[in-house]
Order: structure tokens, then C-alpha cells, then sequence
């Protein structure tokens, strides 16, 4: 916990590699390689529908490994996934959204589906996943940490006086990013440049 982490120091900066560069790890002798963003999704990213982790599964792998392909290629404009139901796909994505979300200064994610409600729904998701975070990788949120409706990490308001005394912009020292959703209608998003997007 925050008063215990210079103990763990070596183990926090540990994680952030891993979240950084991926891992290798043997699955039953053979060596596999997991994304960095996979990595955090397996371990760190719980799924509000069981409150558990992801299960390793070589067909979520493919998923962070072509969605890292179309991330890292600046000729990709986007990934179209055609999918069944229950393929996890939602959470992968939302975990990948989630990771770049809480690691990048200045940019806005969002997430669309066929209805408001739907939006909801899958946005309840990732802020179930982000409050389950560890504190070392949960930046600081401007706004309500618990809610569902939009994550925003950017300096707390603060309506003192102390504070409009001494004019201080400290805006520099958070990563002023936004994470929402809309419905699908026209207008969604219009005119807003978007980092990520997911439309479900």
C-alpha cells in the first residue's frame, strides 16, 4: 500500500518494466511471449462480470497481438473485428484502452455501442477494471474515483482560497487525459481527436 511502498520499490518499478516491454513465460515448455499490454490485462485487470482475471487463452493472444500491430503501424487507420459472442474481445480491448489511458499525457479514449445503455454497460466495465488497479499504476483522478460515467486524470479541483491565492498551474504534473463514452448517434465524438476508440 502507499505507506508501505519504498519497501517495495524494486518490485513497483518491476511492474511498470513488464507493463512496459512484455514478458516471456513457458507454457507447459513451450515459450511464449505476452505484450505489454497483454501482461497487464492478465495481470492486473480484473473483469467485473466474475471479479476475477482474464484466463490465458492462445485466441485472446492473437487479439493483443494484432491490436499491437495495428498500434505500433502508423499506415493502420483502425482494426474491424468480426466476432461471436462471449470471445472476449470487449474486455481486451477495454484493457488496452485502460493501459494507454493510465500511461499517456493528453488524450482522450472513448467507446461507443448500438445504444446509451449499451455504452454504459461496457464502460461500467473499465472503471471496474481501473478501480482495481494497484495504487502505483492508478494515476491521480479528477472528479468521483468511483465514477461510471467518465475517468479523467487531471489535477483535483480545489475551491479554497490557499488555492486561488497562489495561482499555481500543477495542470503539468498530471496526465490531463480523459476516458468517456457516447452513444451512438451523429454528432458522437464530432470534432474531438480521439486516441482510442472502441465501437462496440
Amino acid at each position: 500500500n502507499p505507506d508501505s511502498e519504498e519497501a517495495f520499490a524494486e518490485y513497483i518499478l518491476e511492474q511498470f518494466r513488464r507493463r512496459r516491454e512484455g514478458v516471456w513465460f513457458l507454457n507447459n515448455g513451450e515459450p511464449v511471449y505476452l505484450t505489454g499490454r497483454a501482461w497487464m490485462a492478465l495481470q492486473w485487470c480484473k473483469m467485473r462480470d466474475n471479479g476475477g482475471y482474464m484466463d490465458f487463452r492462445y485466441a485472446q493472444l492473437d487479439m493483443f497481438y494484432f491490436a499491437e500491430a495495428c498500434i505500433v503501424d502508423p499506415r493502420c487507420m483502425g482494426e474491424l473485428f468480426v466476432k461471436s459472442r462471449r470471445t472476449g474481445f470487449t474486455y481486451v480491448t477495454l484493457a488496452i484502452m485502460l493501459n494507454d489511458a493510465t500511461i499517456n499525457r493528453n488524450v482522450n479514449l472513448g467507446l461507443t455501442s448500438q445504444n446509451d445503455k449499451d455504452a454504459q454497460r461496457t464502460f461500467v466495465k473499465v472503471a471496474y477494471m481501473f478501480r482495481s488497479l494497484p495504487f502505483f499504476f492508478r494515476p491521480v483522478v479528477k472528479g468521483a474515483f468511483d465514477s461510471d460515467k467518465v475517468i479523467e486524470f487531471a489535477l483535483p479541483a480545489d475551491k479554497s482560497k490557499a488555492a486561488k491565492l497562489a495561482r499555481e498551474n500543477k495542470g503539468k504534473d498530471y496526465l490531463n487525459s480523459l476516458f468517456d463514452y457516447e452513444a451512438t448517434k451523429d454528432g458522437a465524438y464530432d470534432g474531438q481527436k480521439l486516441f482510442r476508440y472502441l465501437g462496440d
